[in-house]
C-alpha cells in the first residue's frame, strides 16, 4: 500500500502503496501462487535507499544488466510499470481488477516475469501487475519502476535490517541470528503473499495488514474497525490525509489514542492510531523503523520476528504543527488541517497558498522542488518553529506556527 507523506510532518500527505486484488479467476490464482528461487541454498544481504520512510531496492530483470528501482513492499503484489512492460516487450497473461488505498479501482493487465534478480539471487515466473507509476504526483515522485510484492518475497525468508539499512534474503531461518530477544508476530497471507495480523484493540479483534508500503508511523484503522473501538480521545481533521497509487479524495481526518493494541507478543498500551472514510487497516514501515532494530518474515511458518529497540518508540503522541501541504499545478497549498491546531490557531485554513516557509519561497514551485520537499521530509524544518506566508481571500498573511502535541491542545 502506498501513503506520501511530506515535509511537514504528520498531518502531510501520507504515502501508502497499498494493492489489493478484486475478485481473481481461477487461472489467475494459480498464476499469483507460481514462483520460485533459482539458488536453493543461499543467504545474501543486499542494501536498500530510503524514499520518504520507503524502502527501494535495486533488481535486474530477465537476465538484463539494466538496473531498476523496485519498492519493497508487503502490502501489496508484484507491479511493474507500464513503461517497462513496454520496454521489454512483455505480453499480457491475463486482466485482473485492482484497487488501491484509496478504495480508487482500476482494471490491469498481469505479465509473467521470467527472472527477477535481487542481489544475486534469482526469483523466477513471478507474475507482475502492470500499473502506471506517474498516475499521482506523490507517487511519480518516488522514482519507482516497479514493486517487489508478497508473491514474490513467499519465495524466501526475508530480514530487514534497519540499523544497517540492509535486505537479508535466506533459504533457511537457522542462518539468522534469532538467538536475540524479539516478539513473535503470526500472520495469515492473502492470495498475494501480503501478511495479516490478527490483532485487539482494547477487547475488539481486528485484522490488520503487515505493510512496508506504509510511510505513517501510526497505526492506520478502516473506517468500520474504528467506529466500533472506545478511544480515550480523538482528534479531527480535513482534507487529503494521503495518497495511493491512483489518487487521493479529502476526508474527515480522525487521530485517536487508544487504551492498548496487541498482536502476538507485541503490546502497546496508549498507542495513536488513525483512520478516515477509506482508510484501511494497516501498520507499516513508519512505525517499524521506529520500533525494530530488525524484522524477520518467514512465510514458512507464517511468523514475523520483531526485535524491539532498547527503548522502542511507543507512538503514544501526535506532535504536528497541525497542517499538511500538496501540489497542485506549481503551487504548494495546505491540503489538510486539524481542529485547534497551532495551524488552525494561527488562522491558516484548508486550500491556502503557501508562499513562503521561513523565508524559502514556494511561490513558483517546480514538481522536481516539489518532490524534494517531500522526499526529504525529516530534515526539512525538523520541529524548528515556522514563520509562514500564505495567501489569504483579502492578500498574503504572515504568521508564526511551533509544532505541539496535539492531544495536549
Amino acid at each position: 500500500m502506498l501513503f506520501t507523506k511530506i515535509a511537514i510532518r504528520a498531518t502531510t500527505l501520507t504515502l501508502l502503496i497499498m494493492i489489493g486484488l478484486i475478485g481473481c479467476q481461477p487461472g489467475m490464482v494459480k498464476l499469483f501462487q507460481s514462483g520460485s528461487v533459482k539458488q536453493k541454498h543461499f543467504k545474501t544481504a543486499v542494501p536498500f535507499q530510503y524514499r520518504s520512510t520507503l524502502m527501494m531496492v535495486e533488481v535486474k530483470l530477465n537476465g538484463s544488466n539494466e538496473t531498476y528501482q523496485f519498492l519493497f513492499d508487503t502490502g501489496a503484489p508484484t507491479v511493474i510499470s507500464k513503461t517497462l512492460v513496454e520496454k521489454l516487450g512483455l505480453t499480457s497473461v491475463g486482466q485482473i481488477k485492482v484497487s488501491d488505498s484509496q478504495q480508487n479501482k482500476q482494471q490491469s493487465q498481469n505479465v509473467m516475469l521470467k527472472s527477477i534478480q535481487v542481489g544475486n539471487i534469482e526469483f523466477n515466473d513471478i507474475l507482475a501487475v502492470a500499473l502506471d507509476m506517474e498516475a499521482t504526483v506523490e507517487v511519480g515522485c518516488l522514482g519507482m519502476d516497479g514493486i517487489i510484492g508478497g508473491n514474490l518475497m513467499r519465495q524466501a525468508i526475508w530480514e530487514i535490517d534497519y540499523e544497517q539499512q540492509q535486505l537479508v534474503m535466506t533459504s533457511s531461518l537457522d542462518s539468522l541470528n534469532m538467538a536475540v530477544a524479539h516478539l513473535t508476530l503470526p500472520f495469515q497471507a492473502k492470495l498475494t503473499g501480503t501478511p495479516v495480523l490478527p490483532c485487539t484493540i482494547g477487547d475488539k479483534p481486528v485484522n490488520i495488514t503487515f505493510d512496508t508500503g506504509k510511510s505513517s508511523e501510526h497505526i492506520s484503522l478502516a473506517s468500520k474497525n474504528f467506529r466500533y473501538i472506545a478511544k480515550d480521545t480523538t482528534i479531527q481533521g480535513f482534507g487529503k490525509g494521503s495518497t495511493g497509487m491512483f489518487g487521493s479524495s479529502e476526508d474527515t481526518l480522525y487521530t485517536s489514542k487508544i487504551s492498548q493494541f496487541k498482536t502476538g507478543d507485541l503490546l502497546l498500551p496508549h498507542t495513536v492510531v488513525t483512520s478516515n472514510k477509506v482508510s484501511s487497516s494497516l501498520l507499516g514501515n513508519g512505525f517499524l523503523r521506529e520500533y525494530c532494530t530488525q524484522v524477520v518474515m518467514d512465510w514458512n511458518t507464517h511468523q514475523l520476528f520483531l526485535f524491539p529497540r532498547t527503548t522502542p518508540s511507543t507512538q503514544n503522541h501526535f506532535k504536528s504543527y497541525g497542517f499538511g501541504p500538496a501540489y497542485d499545478g506549481e503551487k504548494l497549498y495546505v491540503a489538510n488541517i486539524y481542529e485547534n491546531s497551532p495551524a488552525a490557531r494561527a488562522n491558516i485554513a484548508l486550500g491556502d497558498q503557501i508562499l513562503a516557509v521561513n523565508e524559502i519561497d514556494y511561490s513558483n514551485i517546480t514538481l522536481d522542488q516539489y518532490c524534494e520537499l517531500m522526499l526529504n521530509k525529516d530534515s526539512m524544518f525538523n520541529g524548528q518553529p515556522l514563520e509562514i506566508k500564505v495567501l489569504k481571500a483579502d492578500g498574503p498573511m504572515v504568521t508564526r506556527v511551533e509544532k505541539a502535541d496535539l492531544f495536549k491542545q
